[in-house]
């Protein structure tokens, strides 16, 4: 009998300002209520016999709002005889306009419970990014960060082993990082201070005759 029961959190950190550093500025005033909220998770459960399956994919999101929440999570579970399952997660966040509140969170769950010659894999990456001013990805980004989610799609249902995953999931997430660094554009928010002040000019005096012979 061989099976392999794993309970993995977090085996991916959370990729915050590790590839892509975090540039924040004292935040413009904002409208009440002003918070987004994004939740991604590729959830894999098997119970039948000889099953295998894989989920995988990459979201991508783009936000202005003043308080963003993010939560990534893969799960893989399995319960059955000869079965293989596998959930690969990626998340791709761009806050701009200086958000005050970014709340993360990132895991990777995989176990195996009462079964022979099963197999359970997680992986999860997320990537947060803040900026100060008006942030976008060009097309030619839009496209790239498409084909890795195809890819993340295909790999997931692959049947690769779990060390064959992991290079290959960490090849996409080397990817990811290349693009955000290359297709992101920021343009900075301009700042600026003005003084004038205006009066009357120095006052004129007028002196007697004597007064300028002496």
């Amino acid at each position: 009998m061989i099976s392999r029961t794993s309970v993995r959190l977090g085996a991916v950190a959370t990729l915050v300002a590790g590839f892509v550093a975090v540039q924040q500025a004292p935040a413009e005033a904002k409208s009440a209520g002003s918070s987004a909220s994004f939740d991604d998770r590729k959830v894999v459960q098997l119970l039948r016999p000889g099953a295998e399956r894989g989920k995988g994919g990459l979201a991508l999101h783009m936000t202005s709002k003043d308080a963003v929440s993010a939560g990534n999570a893969a799960v893989a579970t399995s319960s059955c005889d000869g079965c293989h399952a596998t959930a690969i997660s990626f998340q791709v966040v761009v806050a701009d306009k200086s958000p005050t509140s970014i709340d993360v969170g990132n895991v990777a769950y995989a176990n195996n419970e009462g079964c022979a010659s099963c197999e359970a894999d997680a992986f999860a990456y997320q990537f947060v990014l803040a900026f100060d001013g008006d942030a976008s990805i060009t097309w030619a980004g839009r496209l790239k960060l498409a084909r890795i989610d195809l890819a993340l799609f295909r790999l997931a249902r692959s049947g690769s082993s779990a060390d064959q995953i992991q290079a290959a999931a960490d090849g996409y997430a080397a990817q990811v990082v290349d693009i955000l660094s290359s297709e992101l554009r920021v343009r900075p928010v301009v700042r600026k201070g003005v003084q004038k002040q205006h009066g009357p000019g120095p006052k004129s005096v007028s002196r007697p005759p004597d007064a300028l012979a002496s």
